[in-house]
């Protein structure tokens, strides 16, 4: 059981994870916007204003054509 676990595991191991989210925040860093899954998005957004201090928004785009996973833009305010 999940009790009290906010943290979403994107069907990866913890040292997968953190690699995961450590690239989604050195790519949004250096371009100010990236495009994204709505919950790697979601989850990229509180990793993302503890380690730079900015303020970040999520954008929902439209499911991708292949799969139609829900697609969404973070980007720095």
């Amino acid at each position: 059981m999940r009790h009290g676990s906010k943290q979403k595991k994107f069907g990866r191991v913890t040292k997968q994870r953190k690699a995961l989210m450590g690239s989604l925040v050195s790519a949004l860093t250096e371009r100010n916007k990236i495009r994204t899954t709505l919950a790697k998005a979601k989850a990229l957004k509180t990793i993302a204003e503890k380690k730079t201090g900015k303020r970040t928004r999520v954008i929902k785009l439209a499911p991708r054509a292949s799969d139609g996973a829900k697609m969404a833009i973070i980007e720095f305010v």
